[in-house]
């Protein structure tokens, strides 16, 4: 059975249950160990300090987690920008808006050596802030589905902008998934009771798409919507 524990809030697991502050730094992938303070929360007692090879019973009454906090701190590349950061961890966009990027418009890759890792699809993810880690600031790509639809036989990427097509009009959203209430406010058909939306997919097949039902635009085979006034008694209903 796998044993739990917390790092500055974060839930990480380990196969015994007795652990050293170096291994819950390293679980963390917080390295060098040297470089950062370990802290354990007891209860009613505060906070204490964890020395690196100070064994841990995480089965211990009263253990609420761990926190790391580092020496000094830490210095952090995105773009060839310096900038000097106090967290352990942060997300994707948190480095972006750290260093004012537009997270609708950019999304985070850091690099490691020769690895590059994205996280496009990801942007919620908790990374390790290390002394002299790296990123760059990548644009987000805007696919055009039905450009896509009509030209490919891939799949739809995720991850990225879409520019959708209602009626004549292309539209660029920021995000894979919509209800039918949110493309008909998007398209100014307001109020949306009055319209009804269609999703068209390559071949001719059209479906009626329901105001609280959700599309998603990495589907394969989306062309295009079209929205068609309904009469107030239908429309009421």
């Amino acid at each position: 059975m796998m044993e739990k524990f917390r790092l500055n809030n974060e839930l990480f697991e380990v196969a015994n249950k007795k652990i050293t502050g170096k291994e819950i730094l390293l679980k963390g992938n917080l390295t060098p160990v040297s470089d950062y303070e370990l802290l354990i929360k007891l209860n009613e007692k505060g906070f204490e300090p964890v020395q690196l090879d100070e064994i841990i019973d995480l089965k211990t009454p009263g253990i609420e987690g761990f926190v790391a906090k580092p020496y000094k701190k830490l210095l952090v590349t995105l773009d060839d920008a310096p900038m000097y950061m106090e967290e352990c961890f942060m997300t994707p966009n948190e480095i972006l808006i750290a260093f004012g990027i537009n997270t609708n418009n950019f999304f985070l890759k850091q690099l490691k050596g020769d690895v590059e890792i994205g996280y496009a699809n990801d942007k919620n993810h908790k990374i390790a802030i290390t002394n002299n880690s790296v990123f760059v600031s990548c644009e987000i790509e805007i696919i055009d589905i039905e450009e896509h639809c009509n030209n490919s036989n891939d799949d739809v990427p995720k991850g990225c902008k879409y520019k959708i097509k209602i009626d004549r009009e292309k539209y660029v959203v920021n995000v894979e998934c919509m209800t039918g209430r949110e493309i008909l406010t998007i398209a100014n058909k307001i109020p949306v009771e009055r319209f009804q939306l269609n999703q068209k997919f390559k071949g001719g097949r059209v479906k009626r798409i329901q105001l609280d039902e959700k599309v998603d635009f990495t589907t394969k085979g989306i062309e295009r919507f079209m929205t068609l006034p309904l009469d107030q008694t239908e429309g009421s209903k």
